[in-house]
C-alpha cells in the first residue's frame, strides 16, 4: 500500500519560510549522541537500486511526511517493495526518518520527486532508483523562560515529529544557538523527541510551548 502524508501549511510566527538544509558540520560531532533511533551504519547521502516486481504486485508500502522541503521523509514502512528489499539487503536497508532526495535520477521539489515516485510504480521498468539522505540525531536543552520559541515550525498532526523552517531573533532557540555556538540548532533540523518522549506533529506542540519547564529535544540533522 502506497501512502502519502502531506502538508504545506505549519506553525507560524508569521515569517517566510528559509529553505536552507544545511548538513552537520565537524564542529557539532562530539555533541552527537548515542544514536537511537535503530539505524544501520550509513550516515549522510546514499543509493539504492529496487527491485521491482511484475505490475499487479506493485506497492511501495511506505507512509512519507512530506513538511519539508528536502523530500518525502520515510514515517513507516509496511508490506510492500520497500519492505521487501529491506528484508533482501539488509546491510542497505532504509529506514524510517530517511528522506528521499532524488528519484531515478531527477531531483527537485518534492512535488517533482512524488510525482516520479508514483510515475515509476505505474511504469514497466523492472528497478527503482533512490537517492536518500539519514539523518544524524543530537540533543539541546532549552531552559525555561518567559521567551517565546521563536521559529516557524511545519508539520501536520500525524507527522513524526516537527521540521524548523526559521528561527528568530530574541527567542528560546535563538539563545541556545547564541549560548552554544558549537552546537546551534538550523534550519531543516528536525525535532523528534521532547523530554525523551517521541511525539507526533500535533501532540509535540502544545510539548514545545511549555516555558515553566526545560525542554529536552532530541533532533534530526540531514
Amino acid at each position: 500500500m502506497f501512502f502519502l502524508c502531506c502538508c504545506e501549511k505549519g506553525e507560524s510566527t508569521g515569517m517566510d519560510a528559509v529553505h536552507t538544509m544545511p548538513a552537520i558540520n565537524d564542529t557539532e560531532k562530539h555533541e552527537i549522541v548515542e544514536n537511537t533511533l535503530e539505524m544501520n551504519d550509513k550516515k549522510g547521502s546514499f543509493t539504492v537500486n529496487v527491485r521491482l516486481p511484475e505490475m499487479y504486485l506493485r506497492h511501495l508500502g511506505v507512509e512519507l511526511d512530506d513538511v519539508d522541503d528536502r523530500g518525502p521523509m520515510l514515517m513507516t514502512i509496511t508490506s510492500g517493495v520497500i519492505d521487501t528489499f529491506n528484508t533482501e539487503n539488509p546491510t542497505k536497508a532504509m529506514k524510517p526518518f530517511d528522506c528521499i532526495t532524488a528519484v531515478n535520477g531527477k531531483t527537485g521539489d518534492k512535488k517533482l520527486l512524488l510525482e516520479t515516485l508514483k510515475a515509476a510504480m505505474k511504469s514497466s521498468e523492472k528497478s527503482l532508483h533512490l537517492t536518500l539522505a539519514r539523518p544524524t540525531p543530537y540533543k539541546i536543552i532549552l531552559e525555561k523562560s518567559s521567551l517565546r520559541l521563536g521559529a516557524q515550525l511545519n508539520y501536520k498532526p500525524s507527522s513524526r515529529g516537527i521540521s524548523l523552517a526559521q528561527i528568530a531573533d530574541g527567542g528560546r532557540f535563538d539563545k541556545w544557538n547564541q549560548d552554544n555556538p558549537d552546537v546551534i540548532v538550523k534550519v531543516g533540523d528536525r525535532i523528534i523527541e521532547v523530554n525523551g518522549v517521541r511525539m507526533l506533529g500535533g501532540e509535540m506542540l502544545g510539548e514545545l510551548k511549555k516555558q515553566d519547564e526545560d525542554l529536552t529535544l532530541t533532533l534530526l540533522r540531514y
